[in-house]
């Protein structure tokens, strides 16, 4: 990774020496079009143009301040006269008069004189100026910012070398380093080859083991979700035979809770029958010593034997009665206890599966 590190900066670093070499050819452009300046100053704004944006912003800089060698105006008195243009050598006219520069004082044409200038005694005023003053004006200060520039580009070639010199040295002993490991690296291989191919072989085997355990580990735990999912299923029916069993159990408490209203019921209609009885019995004593006290009495008369024919129907009747109350009675018992076998039956299934389930 280190290496990788110090490759990337080494990289950087010959980019950055590729810009600088464009920066100082750069240079040497702007040095020839100066001295194209010099000797053609009419194209001076066409040169500049050709420069470069940041050179165009030196330039509309450099036009704003006057320059420090000129610091006043010249007098009218040390005007120069003459028939032709210091600059263009065209001779005067009508249309074409003759100006003075305000700076050097030389007789000028109108197109050699078109720039004006801020005094440098009052700043606010502008100042006829020709050609000539305003191309060395700027060329002065564009000569100082180049220089400027070639300094500071220098300065930052000789840190680019150092860097680069120093980058080369650590990337020089770093790949020693990298091959003294390779060899060692190498020799280690060949000492221990076989060991590490048993090695190898190991933990081949690990991993084999590894994925059965993890196979194994897998269908137990499939096993585990299906025992989980019965186990549930096992829940929601022992809920249901709960809930059953609660049914049956609240069955078996109304059950025997008619049963004991019956029973009361029974008690209360063989209590009302054994009255019955009672009074029958009184009823028929009383009317047998009767019957035997009238026919002592009258023992031929036909009414004496319509009476006691009477009282065998009446007896006979009696004694029906009888039979069918305690046959009903016995029918009544026996549903009674069919009741209770069947109670105990489902509670016994119940206790059964209850304690089957718990």
């Amino acid at each position: 990774m280190a290496l990788v590190g110090q490759a990337q900066t080494l990289s950087k670093l010959q980019d950055r020496y590729k810009d600088y070499n464009e920066s100082e050819s750069h240079s040497e452009l702007l040095t020839r079009s100066v001295q194209k300046i010099v000797q053609s100053p009419k194209k001076f704004d066409q040169n500049v143009v050709s420069i470069g944006s940041e050179d165009r912003s030196i330039y509309s800089e450099l036009e704003k301040e006057p320059h420090k060698n000129f610091t006043q105006i010249c007098p009218p008195e040390k005007y120069r006269k003459s028939e032709k243009c210091q600059v263009c050598n065209i001779s005067f006219q009508l249309l074409n008069s003759s100006k003075n520069c305000q700076f050097c004082g030389k007789c000028v044409c109108k197109e050699c004189s078109r720039r004006t200038r801020r005094d440098p005694q009052n700043q606010e005023n502008q100042v006829r100026v020709c050609d000539l003053c305003h191309y060395q004006i700027l060329y002065k200060r564009i000569v100082e910012s180049f220089f400027k520039n070639k300094t500071e580009k220098d300065k930052q070639r000789t840190e680019l070398n150092e860097e680069c010199e120093k980058k080369k040295e650590d990337l020089y002993k770093k790949q020693k380093i990298n091959e003294e490991i390779k060899l060692q690296t190498q020799t280690i291989r060949l000492k221990y080859a076989h060991q590490i191919e048993e090695k190898k072989n190991k933990i081949s085997e690990m991993r084999d083991n590894q994925n059965k355990k993890m196979a194994d580990n897998q269908g137990l735990k499939d096993k585990i979700q299906k025992l989980q999912i019965e186990g549930q299923e096992q829940e929601k029916e022992l809920t249901q035979l709960r809930s059953r069993y609660y049914e049956l159990h609240q069955h078996k408490n109304d059950l025997e809770r008619l049963l004991e209203e019956k029973e009361e019921e029974f008690a209360n209609v063989k209590s009302q029958y054994e009255s019955i009885q009672k009074d029958i019995d009184k009823k028929k004593f009383q009317s047998q010593q009767d019957a035997t006290n009238f026919l002592e009495e009258h023992p031929r008369s036909k009414s004496a034997m319509r009476y006691q024919v009477s009282i065998i129907d009446y007896n006979h009747i009696n004694s029906s009665i009888n039979g069918n109350s305690k046959s009903s009675l016995s029918n009544q018992k026996k549903k009674n206890k069919k009741q209770r076998k069947d109670q105990e039956q489902q509670s016994g299934y119940c206790n059964k599966t209850n304690c089957s389930v718990f």
